[in-house]
């Protein structure tokens, strides 16, 4: 049940983000560094959990902007934090299978 609530969860910040991410900048920093990021990078996030949040990322990355609306938005300003950069270095971190 909690896999599928955060995935409708996920769903109502791609479409706030598709549609107002210009009038939510500051609200979208928390929810993505707060839901997606926070989730991703503790140790104690069970697997189904993680696996609807990287879906959720991967959905949200393949908007055409996405990244690059990260990148400037947030890690460009000083007052926000690094999304940008956390989201690369999870992915890169958890693209190869640990030997």
């Amino acid at each position: 049940e909690e896999p599928v609530i955060l995935q409708l969860m996920l769903g109502v910040v791609r479409a706030l983000y598709t549609n107002m991410k210009q009038y939510l900048r500051g609200p979208l920093e928390v929810v993505y560094s707060k839901l997606y990021i926070a989730l991703l990078e503790d140790r104690t996030t069970p697997e189904p959990i993680k696996e609807v949040v990287l879906e959720g990322l991967l959905d949200l990355a393949s908007l055409p902007s996405f990244l690059a609306d990260l990148y400037v938005n947030y890690d460009c300003s000083l007052p926000s934090q690094n999304l940008y950069e956390r989201t690369i270095k999870f992915v890169c971190k958890h693209s190869f299978p640990v030997s």
